[in-house]
């Protein structure tokens, strides 16, 4: 009885949470045909949520959209529409979305003269494989990718879920599909070396093979490449083990040699070289398999690779993951995950060991990919570019078409090179291969999205 009772409840939750999630179902269609458009990126600028319209247009926003909320609506060749909840009602739930005039798709004139919609690139020779989840170091004449995944993703939960909702497939039909189909995506780990040579413009694969692991780090020290840090799986692939080993590769010799001192055993952690010390911050390095809650770390570690040595420095305001970039003597610590994305500035000054809050950035971003030009920090998550002046503390955003997630990023003569990371489409998820060319100087001749000043809490 006890058990009728439980599945009752739990089936009302349910039912409850299906309804809401209904409420917030719409269509995106061109504006001069009238046809569904699918793949769809639709962003919440408040929240950060994200989704894509399924194959008939279709569209859910879930349970936590405010009124207020600004709704982003981008598709490639396409103009971007912004609607918050409120607009979206009152067309009810019907986004009209119209083609880019060819003659206004690469500028727009406004002001101060002709300025383009969006920053432009240009696509490099690809990677030897599509991979996300890697360690990544680059140097003033090459670019190094270590290990990560190649393995796709497929969200079944979710897609069943769309099918529920879009379609009369049956509650009872639903729960047995869920049964039949759990999310299950094969482990394919990268246990390459990609160098990419800046002058001549192609890749290499080195020969020594690397260990079995994602979310690692990279950092080039002494000339040879570091890698650390990440999780991979035992045996069977049932558990994720956070290994200590620290692999260094020499470019030079083309050889790999072990070294298992790394105390530092975390997941999506910062790191950074400064004075010829390695360091490494934050992180989880636990995760429970019922509830996927993980643990974070607040710890700082330094290295000293001439004597090997490793030694606590300091710790995070707040144990979180979180990426970071150095900027002369201070090292930023910006966005990042404790049990939801972040949207915080910090940075620690390594001369004073002081910490400092500069405020935030304008949505909330779980793994930026950061890069310092000496003068600015770029900020690249997923169609958008931002710069950040750590001196004057001004932040500015820009659009740029691209659709890649969580990729690598480098900067080198007042270029960004952006690598790498994931495409997310209808509920699923593939490894990228693609090299991009961003050329800082076009950013002057672009539209600013979005500005503001930062000001220090602490």
């Amino acid at each position: 009885m006890l058990n009728l009772q439980r599945f009752a409840v739990i089936l009302f939750l349910l039912s409850f949470s299906f309804s809401g999630m209904a409420q917030r179902i719409g269509r995106v269609e061109n504006a001069e045909t009238g046809k569904p458009l699918s793949n769809v990126n639709i962003q919440n600028l408040d929240s950060g949520f994200g989704t894509v319209s399924n194959s008939l247009g279709d569209f859910n926003l879930g349970t936590r959209t405010a009124e207020t909320d600004s709704i982003q609506f981008s598709y490639v060749g396409f103009q971007k529409e912004t609607l918050t909840l409120t607009e979206l009602k009152d067309r009810n739930f019907i986004v009209l979305l119209f083609p880019k005039l060819e003659s206004l798709e690469d500028v727009m004139i406004s002001g101060n003269g002709s300025l383009r919609k969006s920053v432009p690139y240009r696509k490099l020779e690809d990677m030897p494989k599509a991979v996300t989840n890697f360690g990544y170091a680059s140097s003033s004449e090459k670019l190094f990718v270590v290990g990560g995944s190649l393995a796709e993703k497929h969200d079944k939960n979710g897609k069943l879920q769309d099918r529920m909702f879009m379609s009369n497939l049956d509650f009872s039909d639903y729960i047995k599909a869920m049964r039949l189909n759990r999310n299950f995506d094969f482990l394919h780990y990268n246990q390459q070396i990609f160098s990419y040579d800046f002058a001549t413009q192609k890749w290499k694969t080195a020969t020594p093979k690397v260990t079995e692991r994602i979310n690692q780090n990279s950092a080039i020290l002494n000339g040879k490449v570091y890698t650390f840090g990440g999780k991979t799986t035992g045996l069977r692939g049932k558990k994720e083990l956070l290994p200590n080993i620290i692999e260094i590769y020499d470019p030079a010799t083309d050889e790999l040699e072990i070294d298992e001192t790394n105390p530092h055993m975390a997941n999506n952690f910062a790191s950074f070289v400064y004075d010829s010390l390695l360091f490494v911050a934050g992180g989880s390095n636990k995760q429970s398999t019922t509830t996927s809650i993980k643990q974070y770390s607040n710890v700082m570690h330094v290295f000293n690779p001439e004597t090997g040595f490793w030694r606590e420095l300091s710790y995070l305001p707040q144990p979180k993951e979180v990426n970071g970039v150095l900027a002369g003597d201070k090292f930023y610590f910006i966005g990042g995950e404790q049990n939801d994305a972040l949207a915080f500035v910090e940075s620690y000054d390594l001369k004073t060991g002081k910490w400092k809050r500069h405020g935030r950035i304008f949505e909330n971003m779980r793994k930026p990919s950061l890069a310092f030009d000496g003068t600015y920090i770029y900020i690249y998550d997923h169609g958008k570019l931002l710069s950040y002046n750590p001196m004057t503390e001004e932040l500015k955003q820009y659009q740029i078409d691209l659709d890649e997630r969580e990729p690598g990023i480098a900067y080198r003569d007042d270029k960004l090179y952006i690598f790498g990371g994931f495409i997310a489409r209808e509920f699923e998820y593939f490894p990228s291969s693609h090299l991009y060319e961003i050329p800082l100087s076009e950013l002057v001749r672009t539209r600013i999205q979005r500005e503001k000043t930062l000001g220090g809490s602490y």
